[in-house]
């Protein structure tokens, strides 16, 4: 077989895809609240502050990928401006082809010329597709102030993180090919149309002092002692 035949090429099985129709939404709402209130006390300044918040993140990540396999008899156009580091080296010219000659907007430029596998898109929207929810609520009392030259900022906080994971999960026995082929649609409705939720939550207290004494006007000491904590790596973060 001549390797620089282009006529002795075909593209193999579903060798045309797009994910042109994937959507990922990153949607996040968040509320603020917060009161502060000076003590009534005259020998030195005080003060009481308290808020809450609320973040809800919903992340949704939805796939639309498709794919075709070719139904031509002649060989597919090839691009010659494509120049490969065999071409540089032996000045032999190996067909090269151009994804993006075939496919526009997640379409084939000559539908003639593939057969889309239709079940593979019902399917992969059910089964690639998910979407995860994090509400995370916070609560903190803090007080800070001065008496003489020592001066202070303590408080706690605590967050309520809860988060829910929905996905869809596959049958056990799937439908046959044949099955496939004649109802794409349903029958990948029956094969991964079954949701799934996972949830799960945790809480944690964060409390924190931190206070300085001014030694002279120039010369300030400072301590502090603070807590935290670090999230596991997803998607949400």
């Amino acid at each position: 077989m001549d390797w620089t035949d282009p006529n002795n090429y075909r593209p193999s099985e579903n060798g045309l895809t797009s994910n042109a129709g994937n959507l990922d939404i990153d949607l996040i709402k968040e509320l603020r609240a917060n009161v502060r209130y000076r003590l009534p006390i005259e020998s030195f300044s005080a003060f009481l502050k308290g808020g809450y918040s609320v973040r809800d993140h919903n992340v949704e990540l939805e796939r639309r990928g498709r794919r075709w396999s070719y139904i031509g008899t002649a060989a597919l156009p090839t691009d010659p401006s494509i120049l490969t580091w065999d071409k540089v080296k032996t000045s032999r010219q190996l067909p090269q082809w151009e994804g993006a000659e075939f496919v526009q907007n997640g379409q084939p430029t000559n539908p003639a010329l593939w057969q889309e596998d239709k079940y593979f898109y019902e399917q992969n929207k059910l089964s690639a597709s998910v979407r995860t929810h994090e509400i995370i609520t916070g609560y903190y009392l803090m007080s800070q102030g001065k008496i003489g030259r020592l001066g202070y900022l303590g408080g706690v906080r605590r967050e309520l993180t809860n988060t829910i994971g929905y996905s869809n999960l596959g049958a056990r026995v799937k439908t046959t090919a044949q099955q496939q082929l004649d109802d794409p649609v349903g029958s990948a409705l029956k094969d991964f149309n079954h949701p799934n939720k996972n949830e799960g939550d945790y809480g944690q207290n964060f409390p924190s002092l931190h206070a300085w004494y001014d030694i002279t006007a120039n010369i300030k000491a400072r301590g502090s002692w603070t807590t935290g904590f670090a999230g596991p790596t997803s998607t949400m973060r």
